[in-house]
């Protein structure tokens, strides 16, 4: 990465958990979960839209803010930086959660399966968003018709056409900005082979009305997904941003795994 910057939000205290944004997205995609996460937790949320994700940088960030240990999580395009981030520095991550993600290995595209699929419920949203849905990108013409689905998507859209201040104008939040003065040589990555993941793993998966738990067996997970101890829930009804569209349902699952695996006696 060429820039010497990097932004970022932060809030609460406790153990850290640094949460990674999808692509064409930014540091207040989170903006409905992370008061609530920050009651427990010390949320540090870089924002990428200007400044892209950078793992290493990502890292100097923690030594700067004086956050030894984290847990990481990693919405779609996140997850990859997150993966990268636990290579570089496998024994400070005590907690790995992916979102849509192939950060810790294969997926299931639920979006690509035959709108026959769609569940009742659905069927019903996309007779009613039948007009919205055709104008999105035809690969993405068979995803969750919900209104949260279509207006993500969307500003994608206008965001792929923006310059970097442009960019800058499409975010609500204010965010804070740091220089990395001097970026020392990262090291060596791990290995990426096998189940190279150890620490505990949650692994969110969105069935876009078309995929339910029953469609992904222990056999999958065991042979795609590359973590030892993992936690893998499906949620059907909802889109790419499940924490958008069910966020009791989220915080429901994610609170009591980061609960479970924070070290309390170790952060700083």
């Amino acid at each position: 990465m060429g820039s010497d910057r990097i932004e970022y939000c932060e809030l609460g205290q406790g153990p850290a958990v640094v949460m990674l944004h999808g692509g064409r997205c930014s540091a207040d995609d989170w903006s409905n979960v992370a008061p609530r996460l920050a009651e427990r937790y010390r949320l540090v949320i870089p924002d990428g839209l200007v400044y892209p994700l950078d793992a290493w940088r990502i890292w100097l960030l923690l030594d700067l803010l004086g956050v030894g240990r984290a847990a990481l999580v990693g919405h779609s395009a996140g997850g990859m930086c997150l993966r990268a981030m636990y290579r570089l520095q496998p024994h400070r991550v005590r907690a790995v959660v992916t979102i849509d993600s192939q950060g810790v290995g294969k997926t299931i595209m639920a979006r690509n399966l035959p709108d026959e699929r769609f569940s009742p419920e659905a069927a019903a949203l996309y007779e009613r968003n039948r007009v919205a849905m055709a104008r999105l990108r035809p690969d993405l013409r068979g995803d969750y018709p919900s209104l949260v689905n279509i207006e993500r998507r969307n500003l994608a859209y206008r965001r792929a056409k923006l310059t970097p201040e442009e960019l800058a104008q499409t975010r609500p939040a204010p965010r804070r900005t740091r220089r990395i003065e001097t970026v020392p040589p990262a090291p060596e990555p791990i290995s990426d082979a096998g189940k190279f993941i150890t620490c505990p793993t949650l692994v969110f998966h969105t069935g876009r009305g078309k995929l339910g738990p029953e469609d992904v067996s222990q056999e999958w997970i065991d042979q795609n997904i590359q973590a030892q101890d993992v936690e893998y829930v499906v949620i059907r009804e909802t889109s790419h941003w499940s924490w958008l569209e069910q966020p009791q349902w989220f915080l429901g699952v994610l609170e009591p795994f980061l609960a479970r695996t924070a070290d309390y006696y170790r952060w700083r």
